[in-house]
Formats: C-alpha cells, structure tokens, sequence
C-alpha cells in the first residue's frame, strides 16, 4: 500500500455543495474531516478513502454542522450511522 486516495463521488460532492450553500464550509472542518476519513481508511485496511470513511468523519465531528444539517434534511442519522459502522465493520 503506497498511499491512500479519494475516490470520486458525484453524491459528495453534491453533499460539499448542501454545505457550502448552508454556510457550513470551513477548511479547517474539512481537513479534519478528510484526515479522520483517512485515518479510518488505514484502520480498516482500505486501499482508498471511500464515501463511507468520508460520511462516517463528517457526523462524528464535534461542530455537528453535518449532522444537523442531515437532521434537518430529515435524514435519520441514528440509522445512517449505525449502517456506516456496519459498513466499516466489513
């Protein structure tokens, strides 16, 4: 494994574009939120930063913007993140 990289997705970046037009774009949130995701990845041993590792870093951060943000959406993130651990746990 020489390094880990981030797979396109058309849904995150559809999700990057929700939070930029809620006014929840901070770099400093993003890279946390991208080094989490990485360091998920290793964790579990994947090749590649997928959209779970990615969603998975966003609602564990401690600002929550994501997280309400879904909420508010009427996403029920109880269940998202239950099914993303599952996911990882695979």
């Amino acid at each position: 494994m020489t390094g880990h990289a981030v797979r396109p997705s058309y849904w995150l970046a559809g999700l990057g574009m929700i939070c930029l037009a809620a006014g929840l774009h901070h770099a400093k949130a993003d890279e946390q939120a991208l080094s989490d995701a990485q360091s998920l990845a290793v964790g579990n041993d994947n090749q590649y930063i997928d959209p779970v590792h990615l969603l998975s870093a966003l609602l564990d951060q401690d600002d929550g913007a994501p997280r309400s943000l879904l909420q508010r959406a009427g996403v029920n993130v109880a269940g998202l993140s239950n099914a993303l651990k599952s996911a990882l746990d695979r």
